[in-house]
This record gives C-alpha cells, sequence and structure tokens, in this order.
C-alpha cells in the first residue's frame, strides 16, 4: 500500500470516527456545546442544544450576539470566570431566557448545567465546553407536585380545624412528635408549656384522667400500638376530647410509629348529659304520676270499703260519696292536664283570641288559686298600674297564671308571701308572680320549663312537673316569653311573663266516732294513728279501720303526728310519706329515736311511691311494712294484725 493510499485511509477512518462521536453527542437528550475565546464564539453544538435555543445560525459566531436574549442571564461572567481561573461551574434549575424560533417570544427555560475550560491556553483562545439538561418539565412538575402538596396539606388543616381535629405522628424509638398547627389550641396548652411527647401533652388532661392515659399510651409503645378514648381537658369549661390511635409498621425495616387523631366532643357529651336527664326525667315523671294516681285512688277505695257495709249511715254514706267525688275530679284533673300538653305539644291547640284587660285574666287565675293560697295560710299582694289590654284567649291565659300562683303557693311555707304585679313597658306588658318560697338552683332555672322537670324537693311538693311546661308553651302561643329567676335555695323566686299589648300601647283532728250498729268487732281492739297531709285519704282510710272496730285518730302533717303520739303513743302508725314540711321519713326517724323499741308503734308506710328503692329508703327510715297506694284494705289489715 501506497504511503498516500494509507493517509488516505487513516482519513477516513478519522473521519468515521468524527461522524460516529456526532451521531452519539447528538442522540444525547443532555446539551453541550463549546465555546472560544473572550466573545466565546461557538465551535460546537450537538442536537439537544439546538432543540433548547431553537434552530438558529450558531456555529462561528460570538454566541451572546447570536442570542442576544439570553445574555441577562449571569451567564458571560460565568463562563468567562471559567476561562480565567480553570474552575468547573456546576449550576442547578438556572433561569435563561430563550426565543426557540425566529420571532417567537423568549420564553424562560430552566436548566442544570456544568462549564468546563477544555485547555490551559490563553483566554483570548481557550476552550470552555457547556454540558447540561433542560429540566423545565420536570422542575415544573415537581414545582406545581410541591404546590398540590402544600394545597392539599393546608385543606387537610382547614378541615381538621373546622371539625375541631388534630393529627399526630409518634416514633416510640426517638420519642419524636409531629403534629398538626392547631393541636395546641384543641388541647389548649399555653405557648409557654413543653409540648416533645404524649406525656408533655397529658398535662392538658383534667387531673382524674391523666394517670389512665399515662398507662394506655405506654402500653400502647410496648405492645399494641393502639388506643381509643375520651378524656376531659383541666379547667373549669367542661371540654371534652375524644383521640384515636394506630400503630403503623414499615415492612422492610419494621421500625413502628403510631399516628393518631383527636377532636372536640364537648357538644356531644352536652347532648349526651340532657338526653340522661331527660330520661332521667321520665323516669321520675313515670314514678310521679303513679304517686298522684295512687293519691286519689286510695281514698276511693276506701271509700268503696266503707259503701259496702250495709250498716253505713246515711250521712256518713253521702260525705264518703261526696268525698269520692272530690277525688275523682282531682283524678280527671291530671289526666286533663297531660291531654293539655300533648295536644299543645302537636301543635293541636287553637287559641280563641278575642279583645281582653289583663286585669280580669288575672282576678280569675287568682280566684282559681285562692283555695290553695288561702289553705297554707300565705299573704298574696297584687299591684297593677292599669288594665292593660291584650289579643288573648281568656281561658288559657288564666290558666298560665294561676298556673304559676298555684305553683308558688306549693313551694312558699306557711306564713310566707306571694305578689303579683303587672306594668306597661313599650309594646309589652311584664307580669312578675313572685314567692318567698325555697327558691329555685341556678343551674335548673332554664330546665324547670322542661317536661317532667321537678325540683329537689318533688316527693314532698306533689305534682307531674308538667305545669311550668304548660306555661310556656301556652304563653309562647300567645307571642310572649316566660323566664324564672331566683337568689337560690330558701331565697323565693320570680316568674316574669311579657305578653304584647293589643293596640301596642296543721293540728292532731280526732274527729267524733259516729255510732256503727252491729260492727264486726275484732278480736282486740287497738289504737292506729293514720297519718295524710291529704285530708281525704286520712280520712276515709280512718274510718275504714274505724269501721272495723278499732280505735282511730287521724293527723294531717308530720307535726301534727308527733304532737298526737307525744299526747298518746298509737300501737300502728300509719304514716303518707310525701308530706310538706316533715315528710314521713323523718318522722319516722323521730319516732325511732325518741321512744324504746319496746314502747315503739309498729310504723306502715302507705305512700304512692312504689319502686324498690321507695321500699329499701323506707325500712332505713325505721318503717316496719311498706304499702302503695290505692292499698288492698285486706291486705293491711292482715299485715297489720288489725
Amino acid at each position: 500500500m501506497t504511503q498516500e493510499a494509507a493517509s488516505d485511509t487513516s482519513e477516513d477512518s478519522s473521519t468515521q470516527q468524527l461522524k460516529l462521536l456526532r451521531a452519539v453527542l447528538d442522540s444525547s437528550s443532555s446539551f453541550m456545546h463549546v465555546l472560544r475565546g473572550p466573545t466565546f464564539i461557538v465551535e460546537y453544538a450537538n442536537a439537544a442544544y439546538f432543540r433548547l435555543v431553537g434552530q438558529r445560525d450558531l456555529i462561528g459566531r460570538p454566541a451572546f450576539e447570536a442570542m442576544p436574549e439570553a445574555a441577562e442571564g449571569g451567564f458571560q461572567e460565568r463562563i468567562a470566570e471559567v476561562m480565567r481561573t480553570g474552575q468547573p461551574f456546576i449550576g442547578r434549575e438556572l433561569p435563561v431566557m430563550l426565543a426557540r424560533s425566529e420571532g417567537r417570544q423568549p420564553e424562560l427555560r430552566l436548566v442544570d448545567l456544568v462549564y468546563l475550560r477544555l485547555d490551559a491556553a490563553s483566554p483570548d483562545s481557550a476552550r470552555v465546553v457547556g454540558h447540561g439538561t433542560d429540566v423545565t418539565e420536570h422542575v415544573m412538575a415537581l414545582r406545581e407536585a410541591e404546590k398540590l402538596e402544600r394545597e392539599t396539606h393546608q385543606r387537610l388543616a382547614d378541615a381538621l380545624t373546622t371539625a375541631k381535629m388534630a393529627a399526630w405522628e409518634w416514633d416510640p424509638q426517638t420519642a419524636r412528635l409531629t403534629y398538626s398547627d392547631w393541636m395546641p389550641q384543641l388541647y389548649r396548652l399555653g405557648a409557654d408549656e413543653p409540648r416533645a411527647t404524649p406525656f408533655d401533652w397529658q398535662q392538658a388532661l383534667h387531673p382524674d384522667h391523666r394517670d389512665a392515659h399515662a398507662r394506655m399510651v405506654r402500653e400502647a409503645a410496648r405492645k399494641t400500638g393502639s388506643w381509643h378514648t375520651e378524656f376531659r381537658l383541666r379547667g373549669d369549661d367542661e371540654v371534652w376530647l375524644e383521640e384515636r390511635a394506630h400503630a403503623i409498621t414499615d415492612e422492610e425495616s419494621g421500625a413502628r410509629r403510631i399516628v393518631g387523631l383527636a377532636w372536640d366532643i364537648s357538644e356531644r357529651k352536652k347532648l349526651e348529659m340532657r338526653l340522661r336527664q331527660s330520661v332521667e326525667r321520665k323516669s321520675n315523671f313515670l314514678a310521679t304520676l303513679a304517686h298522684e294516681l295512687r293519691n286519689p285512688l286510695a281514698p276511693i277505695r276506701n271509700g268503696l270499703e266503707l259503701l259496702k257495709r250495709a250498716d253505713l249511715p246515711p250521712a256518713r254514706g253521702q260525705a264518703v260519696r261526696d268525698m269520692m267525688a272530690r277525688q275523682l275530679t282531682h283524678l280527671v284533673r291530671l289526666v286533663d292536664d297531660l291531654m293539655e300538653v300533648s295536644r299543645i305539644t302537636h301543635g293541636k291547640v287553637e287559641l280563641r283570641k278575642e279583645r281582653l284587660l289583663l286585669g280580669s285574666v288575672l282576678t280569675a287565675a287568682i280566684e282559681t288559686a285562692w283555695p290553695r293560697i288561702e289553705e297554707k295560710g300565705l299573704r298574696l299582694e297584687t299591684q297593677f298600674e292599669g288594665m292593660y289590654p291584650l289579643e288573648a284567649d281568656r281561658d288559657r291565659l288564666a290558666q298560665v297564671f294561676s298556673n304559676l300562683l298555684s305553683n308558688a303557693a306549693k313551694f312558699t311555707s306557711p306564713g310566707g308571701t306571694i305578689r303579683v304585679s303587672a306594668k306597661a313597658q313599650g309594646s309589652e306588658v311584664t307580669v312578675c308572680v313572685s314567692d318567698t318560697g325555697c327558691g329555685i338552683a341556678p343551674d335548673h332555672l332554664e330546665a324547670i320549663f322542661e317536661m317532667f322537670s321537678q325540683g329537689p324537693t318533688h316527693h314532698t311538693a306533689g305534682g307531674l312537673g308538667i305545669g311550668l311546661a304548660l306555661v310556656r308553651q301556652l304563653v309562647t302561643l300567645h307571642g310572649g316569653t316566660v323566664h324564672a329567676s331566683s337568689e337560690g335555695a330558701g331565697q323565693g323566686s320570680v316568674f316574669t311573663v311579657r305578653l304584647p299589648l293589643s293596640g301596642a300601647t296543721a293540728a292532731a283532728h280526732e274527729p267524733a266516732a259516729e255510732a256503727v250498729p252491729n260492727a264486726a268487732q275484732p278480736a282486740r281492739v287497738r289504737e292506729v294513728l293514720v297519718v295524710d297531709d291529704n285530708v281525704d285519704a286520712a280520712d276515709s282510710l280512718a274510718d275504714a279501720i274505724r269501721a272495723r272496730g278499732h280505735a282511730v285518730r287521724t293527723a294531717y302533717g308530720g307535726a301534727a303526728a308527733l304532737e298526737a303520739c307525744t299526747q298518746r303513743l298509737p300501737e300502728v302508725l300509719v304514716l303518707d310519706i310525701g308530706m310538706p314540711g316533715m315528710d314521713g321519713y323523718e318522722v319516722a326517724r323521730r319516732v325511732g329515736s325518741r321512744w324504746r323499741a319496746s314502747e315503739r308503734p309498729c310504723l306502715a308506710a302507705l305512700t304512692g311511691w312504689g319502686q324498690p328503692e321507695d321500699k329499701q329508703r323506707a325500712m332505713e327510715a325505721g318503717f316496719d311494712r311498706h304499702f302503695t297506694k290505692p292499698v288492698d284494705f285486706e291486705e293491711l289489715l292482715s299485715e297489720l294484725a288489725l
């Protein structure tokens, strides 16, 4: 082979290698270009570089003359520094403005870039190679993902805050705790209080709940990794949280972390409390209803027992029938009250409104309630500054005020005072019914208007707990309002009714025994004392026992019963429980403490309260027997050996 041929072969090989190198560089997704000298003449650029900067005349021209829009990014200074010092430059996500085609507005691209000096020649002839990647789409996608993550995190945080919830994550191995922003506020932690571990957060719990919660967390960290609990926070505002936690274990490393949620359940707790109170009120109502029904049933049953006797004197028979009629009227009134509440609650009451004067309504209400007021020896004071025209249902409105007056009489001790006043205030008239009675506890002022609600003295005061609920419903139907106020126990109470103006401007008692011819005589005459604040109930039972040949006295209250016992101790003492003032339990206790066991009479409780706990309470007070009204008369005689 000649030297010329060898040379040609060498050139062909070099050409082929150069073509191969170009093909390799052009197939790369990374761009590359070579710049020379102080004006940065472009000596080489691969296909990826042209895809970046656009198809333009670059080779042999100063780079920033061919791409003037890129001159503002600080690239000239960086390239010159590399040429001068030989130190490489590395940049990430560098912004550069490029017009990628003729007539097109420059657009922002982001590049990862390395500049390297190729030789150590003078700056006038030194070459720098630029190598990098267009990361615009990757960075934008990453920034969009980060933005979406931030927005998602914020939405979750907003949702947790709105729901009064907090999220947290705890690593028991490292003791590291992370939590959502709202968690300190949820737990009521102060800014200066520690919060690095779950045990720090337990200082926010009520003292009664801290130890149990700490034990639960320690057990979860050691074994289960999960818990679900409810607890109250410290302070007096009754804040309750529910907390649920669950362990998550990494399958590869085996490491475990515990994630949890906590949320405010204070409102739910209040609802649960109100529900329990409602159930309790209904249970009390049913027991009270049974008591109130048994009270009139007892004298009716006693009366029937007396009417069976053929030898009953006509005058006494008429008295018994009159008594039975009174008790039957009382029964009907109880049922009517129940039906009235039901009709109002279901919207089946239509008011028969007419133009009337408030004074006439109050007068009618006072007449209705007067027997009860007079019976207890109460003083009634009234003060009306005018007659006050209204558009109202006369009977329903009179029912409102008679209920309030009867309620005041019920809870006011003998010798007390009830006041009724009325005064116009703008387009309304305000009626106040006040008393000097037992008062109302502050936490019960609103509850007393709820159905079946009764005060702590309901066993002695009687009633179904529907009167004030009826008052509120009737006042509301008239477009008015009613509320109660009291300074507390023993301080009396005030009930205030506001209505729109029309036109907008007891001693011991021993009745003389009637002759009862041919009455069946017992084997032994025994002395019996019957005590009940219901006069008809006491008298009718006394008559029935007397008709069996026993000596019977009656007393109409606890103090009168003790006085009667002091005068002459009976062999059998039949006591009602629910009496005002001194109830049957107290009478039994005083009899038991005043007289020796050998002297003490047989004590029998006769009451409308018939629950197992009522019987237990009677036994604990010293009673020997417990009977529930209306009692089976023959059973009573048999049990008491009469």
